[in-house]
């Protein structure tokens, strides 16, 4: 076993320095890998159906499930504390386990004994504590049945992907040739007359009928949708009504124990002051977290509950059951009226996943959310009714589809116009004849200098790269910009001065390399999303 062998590294390699400072060790596990709580049983039936596609082979939300456990179990031995795991994310997990396996990358015990070694979580003192480590496993075994071998499974896949990464970066090398091309690029000084055209000037010529209107909705009917919505109740369990409780559990020992476990917690300036000397502290920091703790276990307990006693009800029960409920726990909810699922407040409390989640809830076969932690408290909420984000039709969005069709039409355009001109000045003899015919083709002309010790213009970034590729006199053809296209004329070139070239070389260097691993990753993930496909039906396939 992997863990085995970390006694004796740590024995060879001494110290172990880090930057990460260790997050709170001492959580809760309730609601950590516990079906149910992802608030995901609306969109999956867990029976080990196709949820999509990853190279050729099907992916099922059974391999979701696993995915998403063992992302959890990553996440809580490296940082400490658990978080949910989406199962879109999960998916996206998977397809990269895939390719690392197509290219063949494999990982050795050693490599995730160092990563274990170097969880933040896991150290006191910038060093690994095994102590620390057999006690988080223990209660994850004891909670959950994790053992040491589904840790190392979990660690192994986080190192494949960072090998995934490393493999389609490999090619980001730099020739000498290439650098010194960047450079003469980059430091010859240019010229440049630039004719702009907004798509702006050209809105007032738009007057669209509404057959116009309605054929730009049908073939561009996917921009088009209406965001899910749900209405519920929001429980709330606040911190402070535990306090006593957790005051009377929070013993000297307790507080010291907190304080051996995670001085990280009480750190000034990177070192942490002796317990006797901030005992008090210790002991409110104890009372904070065991409060919070005891808020997040009346959560859960009262979202089994919700969930057992809504368990097959119609939805049109839901919201007698739950009143029920409430009176029985002397709970007085929050009810959320028609929140929508990007919304950041949910009955007047901030608290940004509860929207999303609510609205997956409400018309999912587990009306029950996600514990959701606030400042103050933790929150259950239970969708009562709500609608999917769905496709518009065309009267709910007409205001929209007017502007968009607008915008479209003006910049296509200034485009058109654009073109016209670059082909007019094409044809004309020379640099000063196409410069002199630039002002009478329409657009706005626009002149100036740029080098790699001057910027252009702020907008005339587009028209300054063009500049670099054309020769003296020449013209470009239309160029799209965001706002409609630019036509670039290059008036003169000046070649930089190589006497630099020596002093800047490794800032070039570094710029080329970063730039070829953009475009490295950039391949990557087209290749990944042409091979990689999540049914979007809301519904698993056989």
């Amino acid at each position: 076993m992997v863990i085995k062998k970390l006694n004796s590294m740590f024995h060879r390699h001494g110290r172990w320095l880090f930057a990460v400072i260790t997050v709170v060790i001492i959580i809760s596990f309730l609601g950590f890998l516990t079906p149910g709580q992802f608030g995901m049983d609306g969109m999956f039936s867990w029976g080990g159906r196709a949820v999509g596609v990853a190279y050729g082979k099907k992916v099922t939300d059974k391999e979701l499930r696993s995915e998403m456990t063992d992302m959890s179990v990553f996440r809580y031995f490296y940082i400490g504390q658990g978080e949910e795991i989406k199962p879109e994310e999960a998916f996206w997990s998977v397809c990269l386990n895939r390719a690392a396996a197509l290219h063949e990358l494999t990982v050795s015990d050693k490599e995730v004994a160092d990563l274990i070694a170097a969880s933040p979580a896991l150290q006191t003192d910038y060093k690994f504590d095994i102590a620390r480590y057999k006690d988080m496993l223990g209660r994850a075994s004891s909670h959950f049945g994790i053992a040491a071998a589904d840790v190392e499974r979990a660690y192994r896949k986080e190192l494949l992907k960072i090998k995934l990464r490393q493999d389609f970066l490999s090619g980001s090398a730099v020739t000498d040739h290439e650098l010194e091309q960047m450079y003469r690029r980059i430091n010859a000084a240019h010229k440049v007359a630039a004719l702009s055209f907004a798509g702006d000037d050209f809105k007032a010529k738009v007057d669209p009928t509404e057959a116009e209107l309605k054929a730009f909705f049908s073939g561009n009917r996917a921009a088009y949708s209406i965001e899910a919505k749900a209405s519920g109740l929001l429980f709330v369990f606040p911190f402070d009504n535990y306090t006593a409780a957790a005051t009377a559990e929070a013993t000297p020992a307790a507080a010291k124990e907190l304080y051996t476990k995670s001085p990280q917690l009480f750190a000034v300036d990177g070192k942490t002051p002796a317990y006797e000397k901030i005992a008090g502290k210790v002991r409110e920091k104890l009372i904070e977290l065991k409060s919070a703790d005891m808020a997040r276990i009346a959560a859960y307990d009262f979202s089994e509950k919700a969930y057992n006693a809504l368990l097959g009800q119609p939805a049109a029960n839901r919201l007698s059951v739950m009143n029920s409920l409430a009176a029985e726990y002397k709970i007085k909810p929050l009810v959320i009226n028609s929140v929508s699922e990007t919304s950041e407040k949910v009955a007047g409390v901030t608290l940004p996943r509860m929207a999303a989640l609510l609205c997956r809830a409400a018309v999912g076969n587990n009306p029950v959310t996600d514990i959701v932690s606030g400042a103050r408290g933790a929150y259950i909420g239970v969708g009562i009714s709500g609608s999917p984000a769905h496709n518009a039709e065309f009267p709910e969005v007409a205001d929209r589809v007017k502007v968009d069709f607008a915008a479209n039409a003006a910049t296509t355009a200034a485009r058109n116009a654009a073109t016209k001109a670059a082909d007019a000045l094409s044809k004309l003899a020379d640099g000063p004849a196409r410069l002199k015919a630039m002002s009478k083709l329409g657009g706005k002309l626009t002149e100036f200098e740029f080098s790699g010790e001057k910027l252009p213009p702020a907008g005339m970034e587009r028209a300054a790269y063009a500049a670099t590729t054309l020769r003296e006199g020449e013209n470009s053809a239309m160029m799209p910009t965001s706002d409609g296209a630019v036509v670039t004329l290059l008036e003169k070139r000046t070649p930089p001065d190589m006497s630099g070239f020596k002093a800047k070389a490794s800032r070039y260097e570094n710029l080329l390399r970063q730039y070829k691993a953009e475009l490295a990753a950039q391949g990557f993930q087209e290749r990944l999303l042409q091979n990689c496909h999540l049914y979007t039906d809301n519904g698993a396939r056989n």
